[in-house]
């Protein structure tokens, strides 16, 4: 898909179960502390995680806290945080794990990731909703829920 769009591809992270491709188009770097992430995320316009199973993953928080919009399977936490933070333009979920899909979902989400320029914060107002003091207050509320049967 990175070669048929012309994208640069920026992998962060251990390679554990598919060979890296070896290509211009492909940049691979170890696994760095969270810190230093930050520095990663501010060279990219989009984040794609494609994962085949990933309960949910930090690195999608981190991302939207950076400002990159998602593209990311449907068996992430994309769905989830893209429902929680009611966001319709910055996460786009693949409609399965193909590479057509996956290409789809890039095309889709491409006129936004063009349209943010500057200090990319499109999604800063949205992430006091992934606090520890919100995810509290949801346990909490469903609990009561449970209990009270309503």
């Amino acid at each position: 898909v990175a070669q048929e769009l012309n994208l640069s591809v920026l992998h962060v992270g251990s390679i554990v179960d598919v060979e890296f491709p070896k290509n211009n188009l492909f940049t691979h770097i170890e696994p760095q502390f969270e810190k230093k992430l930050i520095e990663y995320y501010q060279k990219c316009k989009l984040f794609v995680f494609p994962s085949q199973e990933d309960g949910f993953g930090l690195v999608l928080i981190q991302a939207v806290a950076c400002g990159l919009p998602i593209v990311c399977s449907p068996n992430t936490g994309g769905p989830t945080l893209k429902h929680l933070l009611n966001d319709t333009e910055g996460i786009c979920i693949m409609k399965d794990i193909t590479t057509d899909a996956l290409k789809n979902a890039i095309l889709q989400i491409t006129p936004f990731v063009n349209s943010q320029v500057g200090i990319r914060n499109y999604a800063s107002h949205l992430l006091d909703k992934v606090s520890w003091s919100e995810y509290g207050k949801r346990y909490n509320n469903n609990l009561i829920r449970i209990i009270t049967n309503k």
